[in-house]
């Protein structure tokens, strides 16, 4: 469901909707069944057929509606973009989750998601996430590898690849300088959600971002004026 100051708390369905509302594809919101048979969210059902992963649905988007994802884009840039993607993706994602439910043990969840389990109260609520999802997502994040190091290194490494983003967008509107934003631009929005909106203001990261990084800032406030008129409707 809706974040409370951002429209979803995971980058992935942002990513995702940002990208449908860039290339105009029409498309309604299903709250009801967020995970797909992989136990993933996004996932998206077309004309009968479900297809789940952000990266997966906006393939089977682009090639059924002829959609140039890289617009103005050579051959080489397009895999530079690649390349990014799996900075921001594989990398720079669970530093995020590494922070928010092992570090944080995502006592912080409640106060920008919506309620995980309506049923309770936000203290049991509290309970329930920091004895739940950090263990669970701590065995992630060790199996991936990320988990394996110090949290000092983690905390290096997420700091490097926000800095990179940074020197790679420089001065330029959208990240490869064109016109119109491109899918590494949605990839990079729905990740500075999530520091931006979803994560307190005095988190490391947060203030990398607003203290080193402000072109990042100005990145995600341009894309969210061209793309979520209705930002604040979108919220929970």
């Amino acid at each position: 469901p809706r974040a409370r100051f951002c429209p979803n708390p995971s980058p992935y369905p942002i990513k995702l909707e940002t990208l449908l509302r860039l290339h105009d594809i029409k498309y309604v919101n299903d709250f009801d069944e967020p995970m797909s048979a992989k136990n993933k969210s996004p996932w998206i059902t077309i004309n009968g057929e479900n297809i789940a992963d952000s990266q997966l649905a906006i393939e089977y988007l682009a090639k059924k509606f002829d959609l140039d994802l890289h617009p103005g884009l050579t051959p080489q840039e397009t895999i530079v973009s690649r390349g990014l993607r799996f900075m921001i993706e594989q990398d720079l994602y669970w530093v995020l989750a590494y922070d928010r439910w092992v570090v944080s043990k995502g006592r912080h969840v409640p106060d920008y998601f919506a309620p995980m389990f309506k049923p309770l109260p936000k203290g049991a609520e509290r309970w329930l996430i920091s004895n739940l999802f950090s263990g669970m997502v701590g065995k992630q994040a060790y199996a991936q590898g990320m988990g394996r190091h110090s949290d000092e290194e983690i905390q290096a490494m997420g700091l490097q690849d926000i800095q990179d983003l940074s020197d790679f967008l420089g001065s330029k509107d959208y990240m490869f300088g064109k016109d119109v934003p491109t899918e590494i631009d949605c990839v990079l929005f729905g990740f500075m959600c999530m520091f931006l909106h979803c994560t307190p203001k005095d988190n490391v990261y947060v203030q990398k971002i607003v203290r080193d990084c402000r072109n990042l800032v100005w990145h995600s406030q341009r894309m969210k004026e061209k793309l979520w008129p209705d930002w604040n409707e979108c919220l929970f």
